[in-house]
């Protein structure tokens, strides 16, 4: 018994050691594996993060120099004629009905017309982004307002303070090149945030574009930026402190005409952003992790239950009680293969113990040798001859081809060649068939149609038998006096074509379907010595090569066909 108890707690321990190795390398890869994921989202952030701070410098990069090029373009446009800018100071200094005469004089004396008015429409027809246009001259203490609402414009006495969007260009006079003036274009931003609002970065980043003074044209927040984010940065603009900002990462690019853009991500929004993206992912580890935990515990746990009543039995045994046996009560575990192998054996030991125990007490040699022994088989094909010859002398010819037939398929069973010939094959098969033949007179028909020059060709010993006893196992039906079987051979081409035909029980689409893929199947070794469809493909797949075909089809009368094909090894 202390004997027993040691050995149990040696297995427990064993046991215990196992499965903490088990549970530190489990631990250490789903860890791992955790850290791996969370490494890769981290990443994959702040590759999309830098995606999208690509995709919007490179947006806004463009749309601003769009509208400065636009600014520009109408300044210099306006600039290329001194009477384009005498007209600005007439508009200024002169009433609507004597500006009207005045340009019409103009027109006629110079040949070409200029109408401020009609010049401010036309142009913010053709230019739908552009929101508010302002026109001031230098020596002017007024400022014109152009509006897609009110296109012709109208004139205010106090000068305006530049607007948020707006871009500016100076007006010099092509003569004395002095600055005369100022115009002013400011743009429908919806587009260019809507643009930036696809980029989708969730990233807590935000926009600034200021001109040469400092002054914000453009500022964009994604809707992961909160409002007190929003507030800092617009309050760093306007103290003048945007580069002394904190708490951002910023990248700050300098645009053609002195335009500085800079992408702000917020450093405790991204790890919010972050925080948010990693906590489902350690959770999930976590809980992959304790399911695993708990399902090791437990199948160990059902291991060791298991190998202790293996053990309890084997010590049983040893110890003179061959009639004990292990408990199968858990039948879903791999262990219970094993219990039921060591039951079997257990129960063949008692009987071949039991059985050498009673050899013993009777003392009979004769049984004993009897065991041992084994039926010559050339024993009894003498035997079978002898009885033949017997049969001849009493005049029974029909019993004694009976004979010679069954002898015959004797003789070939016990001949170990692995190789026969088509012709041998077939004489085989139709001793094999007469014996049925004899049994069931007037109920069975066979017919074998081959081709002389066929008889020669070498195959596989027992290709053809295993297909006619199929025939006889599966398919024929003696209540019925029409069974037939016929095999026929013939070459086409290149090929020999084999064809095993009978009228017995038919076989529908889908079971031909299925032994037609299952004879494709490969055998292990155990199974290659057993005679069937798949031994016979396997055995002739082998010594012919990829020529070697074989199918079953069905008959339209009932029945079913193998058929054959391959190139015989002369060829």
């Amino acid at each position: 018994m202390a004997s027993k108890n040691r050995s149990n707690d040696r297995l427990k321990f064993s046991f215990q050691r196992l499965m903490i190795l088990y549970m530190v390398l489990l631990i250490v890869v789903m860890s791992s594996i955790t850290a791996i994921l969370m490494a890769n989202n981290v990443k994959q952030y702040f590759i999309n993060r830098k995606q999208a701070e690509i995709l919007a410098r490179n947006c806004v990069s463009e749309m601003i120099e769009r509208y400065r090029a636009t600014t520009n373009e109408y300044g210099e446009y306006l600039s290329s004629d001194v009477d384009f800018l005498s007209n600005l100071e007439q508009y200024f200094q002169l009433d609507t009905p004597t500006y009207a005469q005045y340009t019409i004089d103009q027109s006629i004396k110079t040949g070409k017309y200029f109408s401020w008015e009609r010049e401010t429409t036309s142009y913010l027809i053709k230019h739908p982004e552009i929101a508010r246009l302002e026109l001031r001259l230098t020596n002017m203490d007024a400022t014109f307002v152009a509006t897609q609402k009110n296109r012709s414009g109208y004139v205010i006495n106090n000068r305006t303070l530049p607007t948020k969007n707006s871009f500016t260009c100076a007006l010099i006079n092509p003569q004395t090149l002095g600055v005369v003036g100022t115009i002013e274009l400011e743009f429908k931003t919806q587009d260019l945030l809507r643009q930036l609002g696809q980029i989708n970065s969730q990233a807590h980043m935000q926009i600034v574009v200021l001109n040469d003074e400092g002054r914000m044209l453009l500022h964009y927040d994604d809707p992961m930026v909160t409002k007190k984010e929003r507030q800092e940065v617009k309050r760093a603009i306007s103290d003048d402190k945007f580069n002394l900002l904190k708490g951002y990462s910023i990248q700050t690019d300098y645009l053609s005409g002195n335009y500085q853009m800079s992408i702000l991500f917020s450093n405790s929004g991204s790890e919010r952003v972050l925080f948010g993206r990693l906590v489902p992912i350690a959770l999930l580890g976590l809980l992959v992790l304790i399911f695993l935990l708990v399902m090791l515990q437990v199948t160990f746990k059902t291991y060791q239950r298991q190998l202790l009543a293996i053990l309890d039995t084997m010590k049983k045994v040893s110890h003179g009680d061959l009639k004990a046996r292990i408990n199968q009560s858990e039948k879903y575990t791999d262990l219970n293969e094993l219990v039921i192998g060591i039951n079997y054996m257990l129960d063949e030991i008692d009987r071949y113990v039991y059985t050498i125990y009673q050899l013993q007490i009777e003392q009979q040699d004769a049984h004993m040798k009897a065991l041992r022994s084994q039926i010559n088989p050339h024993f009894m094909a003498n035997t079978l001859e002898y009885i033949r010859m017997a049969a001849l002398d009493a005049g029974q010819y029909e019993l004694a081809k009976v004979i010679y037939s069954f002898s015959a398929l004797l003789q070939n069973n016990i001949d170990q060649a692995q190789v026969t010939s088509f012709g041998s094959e077939l004489k085989f098969i139709d001793k094999y068939i007469y014996l049925y033949q004899t049994r069931y007179p007037d109920r069975l028909a066979y017919q074998i149609k081959i081709d002389d020059d066929l008889k020669g060709i070498e195959l596989p010993k027992f290709t053809l038998q295993p297909l006619v006893e199929n025939y006889f196992v599966h398919g024929v039906d003696f209540s019925r006096s029409d069974n037939v079987i016929s095999i026929k051979a013939y070459r086409k081409d290149e090929y020999v074509y084999i064809e095993i035909i009978n009228n017995g029980r038919p076989l529908t689409q889908e079971q031909l379907a299925t032994l037609n893929v299952r004879m494709l199947d490969k055998l292990s070794g155990e199974k290659r010595k057993s005679i069937g469809l798949q031994n016979v493909y396997a055995r002739a797949q082998n010594y012919f090569g990829p020529s070697f075909n074989m199918r079953l089809q069905g008959n339209i009368y009932g029945g079913v066909t193998v058929v054959l094909r391959f190139k015989p090894k002369e060829d």
